[in-house]
């Protein structure tokens, strides 16, 4: 069982619309052929976390129904990204994928955030893409979620989102962790295989996404509505 996340009040903004919700556990995925199997999930994990599960009830009807639709972008990202490189590597292996994070993956992003009227992308504090870099917002969600990390939290069972104003309209905002898992290190972790870091490298010569270990915040799938309807 995963442990309840709780948020210090010295975490809550004072306006107290961030929430940090426990989410039920994520449902692995078997992904036939054993070499193929493991380098699909490092970079599934390192693209978009695997961990959207349903936020619970707590806090207002509205403010759950709203994190429900982020998470189930979320989850839609993933996916899309998911059957796009398991493909890609199972015809080229993982630096086939590396190719299809720089060129095919901003697209499956922008195609997801027409679908659904949000900006649904990922960022991190350690970016491989500069494209990813976090605005204002989302590091103040990642430097939230770092805190928590720190005071023992579970990052797979938090969430944060908050009712903002974006160049004088409102917005809301939703933010769910990407937690390192041990597949993840294939490409991220602090012993990169030679072959596959000469490929980031080429590909990002800004490469800051290097070193993490199990358990680490990865980064964040991000969702934002600007003028939200009534309802998600």
């Amino acid at each position: 069982c995963l442990r309840r996340a709780t948020m210090s009040p010295l975490l809550r903004p004072a306006h107290d619309e961030s929430r940090f919700r426990p989410q039920e556990p994520p449902v692995k995925e078997r992904i036939p052929g054993r070499r193929v199997g493991v380098v699909a999930l490092a970079v599934l994990f390192q693209l978009a976390g695997g961990c959207a599960g349903a936020p619970t009830s707590t806090g207002t009807a509205d403010d759950a129904a709203w994190n429900a639709r982020g998470a189930q972008l979320a989850a839609q990202l993933q996916g899309r990204l998911k059957s796009r490189l398991e493909a890609a590597i199972a015809q080229g292996g993982p630096v086939a994928a590396i190719g299809v994070c720089r060129d095919e993956a901003p697209g499956i992003a922008s195609e997801v955030s027409a679908a659904s009227g949000a900006v649904v992308r990922r960022t991190s504090l350690r970016v491989r893409n500069p494209d990813n870099a976090p605005d204002a917002w989302e590091r103040k969600g990642l430097e939230r979620f770092e805190g928590l990390k720190a005071g023992g939290a579970d990052l797979a069972t938090v969430e944060f989102s908050e009712k903002v104003v974006i160049d004088g309209r409102p917005a809301r905002r939703y933010l769910k962790p990407i937690v390192t898992m041990p597949v993840c290190t294939v490409c991220h972790g602090p012993s990169v295989a030679p072959e596959i870091l000469a490929a980031i490298s080429a590909r990002y010569p800004a490469d800051r996404a290097t070193g993490f270990a199990q358990g680490d915040l990865r980064g964040a799938f991000s969702v934002t509505w600007k003028d939200p309807p009534a309802a998600p």
